[in-house]
């Protein structure tokens, strides 16, 4: 009986031990586990994983990351007044008064907007049409090549325009480069030219007028389309808005035409290069002529160098402006400028335009956030499949506006920037590549104005792991 108890004893403590054991075992796996969830190395991503997450977070919100929108930000006023009166006199808050039917006034750098009025009422935009031939000739590549030679289609010929438009000056017996073609529709706003530039490119203005309504529609320009390559139509139709945004990507695309084209006080054609006979078959002798830019404001106001200026009689006087001081640039697009006469109408153009520049350069900055947007924060993955080691990630940001890299604010504003990460400490998969797990804001301190938002995303796919793994990754605090 008593060798039977011991033996029942000694049972009981073989079990016991057995289960304490087994208990401290777990304990001390579940322990080493835990440790090694909270020292994890973040996983490799590699360059092909990040494009893809970005592709289905754009997909899923229908951005497109090529031709981003516009950007309108909170913080439109300085976040508080300056500390003394001869400060606060140099803050100008008030709006320029501008005559004109609608205007938008936008950051080049961030595609931010800073002022506006009727930004969206359709109005012909005349020869402002002119940047979007430009732009539709140079996504042809048999026109990409500015040295390339052409002979201008006879329908193209100056002697055909209507009387009163304006012209380069093409005509019988000529042949002239692309980088000259583009030249007369820049500087004096030639119609012949842009006629040239649509029959030789898609061999028919319909045909060409096609291709520009493609090309603004695959921008995101919902309010713009064409009848004709030069502008003299006013069914041709677009908006402030629009137009702006359609400037932006034509400055993002092509940057150096503002140097080769849009800065060029005057133009003479036909240079003796440009003339194959003599005498055309009238026996009439073909003369050079100086024509001075149309764009008077590259004269008038600091740091212009470009884009286009427009004028029908059903629009008005209409302009899309651009200037750069201390490495700030920014784009104005006025339409529907009011006029009495000629005269009148071109200078109210230009004091609508030094207006509108001198209100951004004297508000607005660019504040520069690329270092600010490195993320090092990590984010451990519980109940999946990836190894104890490796289960964190850092996440990739994503952006829904025009540029990632800057801010648009008033001057003086930049002290009071702070940037918040919002993560969690940990996520629980499965999940998938492109899902936001996070945010990173910009923000005015102390004021609730936020003027940033990028979106963190979960960089890879990351599969659910075992019962067991989600069990004992439970115990992570």
């Amino acid at each position: 009986m008593k060798h039977s108890s011991k033996r029942i004893l000694k049972c009981i403590f073989i079990l016991f031990a057995a289960v304490l054991f087994c208990v401290l075992s777990f304990a001390g796996f579940v322990f080493f586990h835990v440790s090694e969830l909270k020292k994890a190395e973040p996983l490799q991503i590699s360059y092909e994983q990040v494009e893809r997450a970005l592709d289905i977070f754009y997909k899923e919100h229908k951005f497109n990351a090529e031709f981003p929108p516009l950007n309108s930000i909170e913080n439109l006023l300085p976040v508080q007044k300056p500390p003394s009166a001869a400060q606060a006199e140099s803050v100008n808050l008030e709006l320029p008064q501008i005559d004109a039917e609608a205007y938008i006034l936008i950051h080049a750098k961030t595609g931010t907007i800073l002022a506006e009025h009727n930004a969206e009422k359709q109005i012909p935009p005349a020869s402002l049409t002119k940047l979007v031939t430009i732009y539709t000739m140079l996504q042809n590549p048999e026109f990409q090549n500015l040295k390339k030679r052409v002979s201008p289609p006879k329908e193209a010929w100056a002697v055909f325009l209507p009387r009163g438009a304006a012209w380069m000056g093409l005509g019988e017996n000529q042949t002239l480069t692309v980088e000259e073609l583009i030249r007369g529709m820049t500087v004096c706003s030639g119609n012949d030219a842009a006629l040239a530039a649509a029959i030789l490119t898609e061999g028919s203005l319909k045909k060409f007028t096609l291709k520009m309504n493609e090309a603004v529609k695959k921008m995101g320009l919902k309010s713009t389309c064409f009848e004709d390559s030069s502008g003299l139509s006013e069914k041709n139709q677009t908006t402030a808005k629009d137009f702006a945004l359609f400037s932006l990507h034509y400055l993002k695309r092509y940057p150096e035409n503002l140097k080769k084209f849009h800065s060029l006080n005057e133009i003479s054609y036909p240079q003796k290069h440009n003339i194959l006979i003599k005498k055309n078959s009238s026996g009439l002798k073909q003369f050079q002529i100086t024509k001075p830019a149309t764009n008077t404001l590259l004269k008038k106001l600091e740091g212009c160098d470009g884009l286009k200026t427009g004028f029908i009689y059903e629009s008005g006087f209409n302009i899309s402006l651009t200037a750069q001081k201390n490495g700030e640039r920014f784009i104005a697009v006025i339409l529907g400028g009011h006029w009495k006469n000629l005269k009148e109408g071109i200078s109210i153009r230009e004091q609508n335009s030094i207006k509108l520049m001198n209100f951004a350069f004297d508000n607005f900055a660019s504040f520069d956030i690329k270092e600010y947007n490195k993320i090092e924060k990590t984010v451990k993955v519980l109940g999946s499949n990836l190894n104890a080691k490796n289960s964190a990630i850092i996440p990739v940001p994503a952006n829904l506006d025009f540029s990632q890299d800057y801010l648009t604010v008033f001057k003086n504003d930049e002290r009071h920037i702070e940037r918040v990460i919002n993560l969690p400490e940990t996520i629980k998969a499965p999940i998938s590549a492109g899902r936001q797990i996070g945010s990173m804001e910009y923000r005015i301190k102390d004021s609730g104005l936020i003027l940033k938002t990028i979106p963190l995303l979960c960089p890879i796919d990351i599969k659910d792991g075992s019962s067991f793994r989600k069990f004992i990754d439970g115990f992570f605090r």
